[in-house]
């Protein structure tokens, strides 16, 4: 997969040209030669400098994008997919500026925010969120499943977990901001209080909410 940064911002196609102008994609009718970085699913990130036939392509610049060449017209989208397979070999960190833009987005917008992130880590993630956030992890053949869930107001501390998975993977097999998961009721609930010593629950007496158990549920990927 190739991918225009604010580096490595060329990209050959033939008789065309693609030139990364600040964060936006730009086509040229004419041949040109640069760089840009070629992205190998499961094995790294490197520079590449020939011209290429393949009509998509990636932009890592502010939120990354994913780039179509389409009847002579560039047709952006959501490029979040571009950190599926990613591994943290050879010029990685180049990359990485777009995921940390797309989570800033996406933490600024979000009310009840989720991420899902299937990862090998370095070693067991441990974190300390508090209240009115959620944070579940699963082992798994391939690394860990991780899950983090905030509520109203929690989206700074979402976004600080989240970056601190990121950073301490060194290979993404999956990410999604916004996935469908299954959440506790508690997150949705109001902070409890301590109720009168009159009305604790004590033997016999059954509570009228139960805790939820906290489930893993992967989202529904597309391929791309």
């Amino acid at each position: 997969m190739h991918v225009l940064t604010p580096r490595f911002n060329i990209l050959p196609m033939g008789k065309k040209c693609v030139k990364l102008v600040g964060e936006v994609p730009v086509l040229l009718n004419e041949p040109c030669q640069g760089r840009y970085l070629v992205l190998k699913r499961g094995e790294g990130v490197y520079p590449g400098s020939a011209s290429v036939e393949e009509s998509v392509f990636y932009v890592a610049a502010g939120f990354p994008k994913r780039v179509e060449l389409s009847n002579g017209t560039l047709t952006t989208s959501d490029g979040l997919s571009l950190f599926r397979g990613f591994v943290k070999r050879g010029l990685w960190w180049e990359l990485a500026r777009a995921f940390n833009a797309a989570l800033a987005i996406y933490a600024s917008r979000c009310i009840y925010c989720t991420a899902y992130i299937e990862a090998v880590f370095k070693s067991r993630p441990r974190l300390q969120l508090g209240n009115g956030v959620v944070a579940s992890l699963e082992k798994t053949q391939r690394g860990y499943r991780a899950v983090v869930i905030s509520g109203p107001g929690r989206s700074d501390v979402f976004k600080w977990a989240v970056e601190t998975l990121f950073r301490i993977s060194t290979h993404i097999h999956e990410v999604t901001l916004g996935a469908t998961v299954d959440a506790p009721l508690s997150l949705y609930l109001p902070p409890a209080r301590p109720a009168p010593a009159g009305e604790r629950t004590g033997a016999g007496k059954r509570q009228l909410i139960a805790a939820p158990l906290r489930t893993l549920s992967a989202p529904k990927i597309s391929a791309v």
